[in-house]
């Protein structure tokens, strides 16, 4: 199955003003449109096993989230902000990175 991972801060406060975020990651499986949300250990960086919380998503909303359209979504635990690909994820075109254009030299 096709999946594509993106870097996440999420947050289980969804009413209080000042939340406190969570680093993790989300996988987003396209042929199931589901979108499972990883926690990300504080002190080792490592996922821990198993989805904190995951999510069906409607077409659009899938293709909104992965095409950078729309950078939050909610679980019925958490609120979930998309920070963007995950570093060294081969899985998608999005990670591939492109060289910035060259800077012209302004005259004086």
């Amino acid at each position: 199955m096709a999946t594509q991972r993106r870097e996440v801060l999420y947050t289980h406060m969804k009413t209080q003003k000042r939340k406190k975020w969570k680093e993790g990651e989300c996988v987003f499986t396209i042929a199931s449109k589901r979108a499972a949300v990883y926690a990300r250990h504080e002190s080792s960086g490592r996922l821990e096993p198993g989805a904190c919380d995951e999510k069906f998503l409607e077409p659009d909303e899938m293709d909104a989230l992965l095409s950078g359209i729309e950078e939050e979504f909610e679980t019925e635990k958490f609120i979930v902000q998309i920070q963007g690909p995950v570093a060294g994820d081969t899985t998608s075109k999005e990670n591939v990175a492109v060289a910035p254009p060259p800077k012209k030299k302004m005259k004086m």
